[in-house]
Order: C-alpha cells, then sequence, then structure tokens
C-alpha cells in the first residue's frame, strides 16, 4: 500500500486532512514497522502478569522490569507481612513530599491506599500540614517489596491516580518519560522549542491515545511535562514510541492507532483462516 492511499486511509477513518498529523517520513519510517507491531501486540499481551513475583528489577531501554526468578523459591515469599515477629525485623521508612495541588485528591483516595498496602504489609502516612507521604515496613526475604514501596511512593508524587499507582504492585513494568526540559527531557534532547512542545503536548490528551492503552491493557497518565505508563513491557515500549513521536516529531496518535487497528484486523484474519484450514 503506497503511501498516498494510507494517507486517504487516515483522512477517511478520522475525518481530518492526513497532513495534519502525518508525514511522508512517518508513513515511510512505519511501514517497515507493521510487522514488528504484530508481533509486539501479541506478546505484550502474553507478558501480562496477573500475580506478583519476587525477583530484583531491571531496566530494558528505559523501561522498569525484573529479573526472572526460580519458581520453585517463590514459595518463600510471603505477601502479607504483618503476620510475622515485628519486633525482631529492621523497619524501613521512606518519605517524598508531593505537590499541593494534589492534596485533595490523595486524601480523597488514601483511605484505599492505606487499605491495600496493609495487604503487603505496608504502613502508611499522609502529612497533610508539611505535603510529605511515609510508607514504612521491615526488611524481610522479599528483596523486591521496599522497591515497590518507593516506586509508589514515586508515582503518587507525579500525580499518578492512586488507581492506576496500585497496580504497581502487581504489574513489573513502567515507565517514566520526561517530556520538557528538566534532564534527559525530550524538549531538553531534540531542542523543541517551547512553543512547539505546548502544541505538541496537546497531541497527548487526544482521545486515541486513551484508545490505544485500552488495547494494549496500559495505563497511562499526563501530568505537566511527564508521562507514565503501566503495563506489560512490549506495551510501555510501545507507548513510549508513540509519545515520543508526538513530541518530537508531531505525529498524531491517531496514525499509529490506525496501525495498531489494521494489524488486529490482520491477525484475526490470519487467524480466521488458520481455523478455516482446520
Amino acid at each position: 500500500m503506497g503511501f498516498s492511499v494510507f494517507s486517504r486511509q487516515l483522512s477517511l477513518h478520522f475525518g481530518v486532512e492526513s497532513s495534519d498529523y502525518c508525514s511522508r517520513e512517518f508513513g515511510d519510517l512505519h511501514f517497515a514497522t507493521v510487522v514488528n507491531l504484530e508481533g509486539n501486540i501479541l506478546k505484550g499481551r502474553r507478558s501480562q502478569k496477573s500475580i506478583w513475583d519476587p525477583g530484583r528489577r531491571t531496566t530494558q531501554n528505559g523501561v522498569v522490569s525484573k529479573s526472572k526468578v526460580d519458581e520453585s523459591s517463590m514459595e518463600n515469599f510471603g505477601l502479607n507481612l504483618l503476620d510475622e515477629d515485628d519486633t525482631a525485623l529492621e523497619a524501613v521508612t521512606y518519605s517524598r513530599h508531593f505537590p499541593k495541588r494534589i492534596e485533595a485528591q490523595l486524601q480523597k483516595d488514601w483511605l484505599m491506599v492505606k487499605s491495600t498496602l496493609k495487604e503487603y504489609g505496608i504502613g502508611c502516612h499522609l502529612n497533610l500540614v508539611k505535603c510529605c507521604m511515609t510508607f514504612s515496613t521491615t526488611k524481610t526475604r522479599d528483596p523486591d517489596l521496599i522497591d515497590k514501596a518507593r516506586d509508589l511512593l514515586w508515582f503518587f508524587s507525579l500525580a499518578v491516580p492512586a488507581s492506576q499507582a496500585l497496580k504497581v504492585l502487581n504489574r513489573s513494568h513502567w515507565d517514566v518519560i520526561k517530556l520538557g526540559y528538566q534532564r534527559d527531557g525530550l524538549c531538553s534532547k531534540f531542542g523543541i522549542q517551547r512553543e512547539q512542545f505546548l502544541e505538541r503536548r496537546k497531541l497527548l490528551s487526544h482521545p486515541s491515545l486513551k484508545e490505544i492503552g485500552d488495547m494494549l491493557m496500559c495505563d497511562f497518565c499526563l501530568d505537566g511535562d511527564i508521562f507514565v505508563a503501566l503495563g506489560p513491557i512490549k506495551s510501555v515500549k510501545l507507548a513510549r514510541e508513540v509519545v515520543e513521536g508526538s513530541i518530537v516529531s508531531n505525529i498524531h496518535p491517531a496514525s499509529r492507532l490506525y496501525i495498531i487497528k489494521t494489524t488486529e484486523m490482520q491477525i484475526q484474519a490470519r487467524k480466521l483462516l488458520e481455523d478455516l484450514r482446520l
């Protein structure tokens, strides 16, 4: 399928001019990646984890994950640490400040946060006067619990909704993408002007991005110049591609959504043909 045909299909599908969000460079780039996308979608869905397993985290291209562990050793790790003898264990406490603007939402969600963390043996305290959150637990045989608590504190300070942030307790992959002029931010790295950034940032609020997240079972949160993605590792990596494409190259998320939908249809058609052959 040629680029002009691709552009016309985008226009018909989304009801806008393809030139508004799709360049020839984009078309050339992504025609070559459709096959990889197909594999990523399938692998991403298979890799989603519904249980919480121990293991130290590793970093792959900016995506935080965990190394593999021997399943036979998992029985030694308990989720609820409240049953242990706290007097015999050393306490571990972490605190982090949060912006005043999210105080009301945190206060509203704190009962849910407290109840969920209790299941993992983590105590929590919210200090509204000092705008500070504190998590406390004990040093146990589980080396991953403390890391998860620290990640959770960070997500809360980044204004990630509690309903999404708490998923870090049973998901192993996430990515925090710096969009602006902070260290390692996309604008800093690629020399993007502020006017361009403000305009391109609007692309990340487009409904098509939420639809991408729903299709790939990935949670997205945009706050200021920070974008957070939580979910299967393949989906999180794809989220970074979409975000970087929007901020760096002014590529509309709708164009990527079109490719994903097209790939999904190709997968379904292929499966149908295989079933008919059987």
